[in-house]
């Protein structure tokens, strides 16, 4: 039981060492990850409910960028 005390002390230090410039980092990183699971989430939905433009290929999406416009 005391180890387990001593486990959970010496974590907690461990993470008041982290410099606080590291520590907006990793807030950016979990922000950024939930923005893609959000983003991927949402593109998702819309293709099971059938919103949006019409499904193409890989062929189909590179023909539209490379079009020329006029």
């Amino acid at each position: 039981m005391l180890n387990r005390y001593k486990a959970k002390r010496k974590a907690k230090e461990a993470g008041n060492d982290v410099k606080p410039w590291i520590r907006g980092f990793a807030r950016f990183g979990h922000l950024a990850k939930g923005m893609v699971f959000i983003l991927v989430g949402t593109l998702s939905g819309m293709a099971a409910f059938g919103v949006g433009g019409k499904t193409t290929g890989a062929n189909g999406g590179l023909g539209f960028r490379c079009k020329p416009t006029l």
